[in-house]
């Protein structure tokens, strides 16, 4: 008989998991602390006095799910973490494997909730453009909106109304309500 580390419960030698330091777990403690390390990386993989404990030791103890778990998070893990990709949609975060066994700027497709993902910057896939113009895009807006300027209809040149009135005429000969940014002709606005 062996007293298990875990919960100190007595049980027969051959029904429990032997640790490189000798130490002995129940299989119920096996269950419980495999799951608990599949959960945060700095408690993967399973140790015991600061030696890891072989797959091979801990695999028998576990249901075919958690195995499966434990084998998932093996890998994840054991990817560097500058070389690792995630869905970026913030509700799944599924890890979809290095960036390093796909091809350089190559589009992959999460499985879970079909997000595209650019393996380039690990954000969300962003066809004709370079990895960062679209967050640098999205900064801009927000710019445009915070220091309230418009983008003429016709052209997209950035027009800022420092005095007057709403109507505006840009250089490209294009006239547009700035108070709502479409068309003065025929005036299609409502301000």
């Amino acid at each position: 008989m062996v007293d298990c580390v875990g919960c100190w419960d007595q049980l027969p030698l051959s029904e429990s998991m032997q640790a490189p330091c000798t130490h002995s777990f129940c299989p119920g403690c096996v269950t419980r602390v495999a799951s608990m390390s599949i959960k945060d990386e700095a408690s993967f993989p399973m140790m015991c006095c600061k030696r890891p404990i072989p797959v091979s030791s801990i695999d028998p103890f576990l249901a075919p799910e958690l195995r499966e778990l434990v084998a998932a998070a093996r890998v994840e893990y054991q990817t560097p973490y500058e070389h690792r990709l995630y869905c970026p949609q913030p509700r799944c975060s599924k890890f979809m494997g290095s960036k390093e066994d796909k091809a350089p700027g190559e589009d992959v497709t999460c499985g879970d909730c079909g997000t595209g993902i650019c393996t380039g910057c690990k954000e969300q896939a962003h066809p004709g453009e370079k990895c960062g113009e679209g967050r640098a895009m999205a900064a801009f807006v927000l710019l445009m909106e915070e220091m309230r300027w418009r983008a003429c209809p016709n052209c997209k040149v950035i027009v800022e109304k420092t005095e007057g009135c709403v109507h505006m005429v840009c250089r490209c000969r294009q006239e547009f309500c700035y108070a709502c940014g479409v068309a003065w002709r025929p005036r299609t606005c409502s301000c």
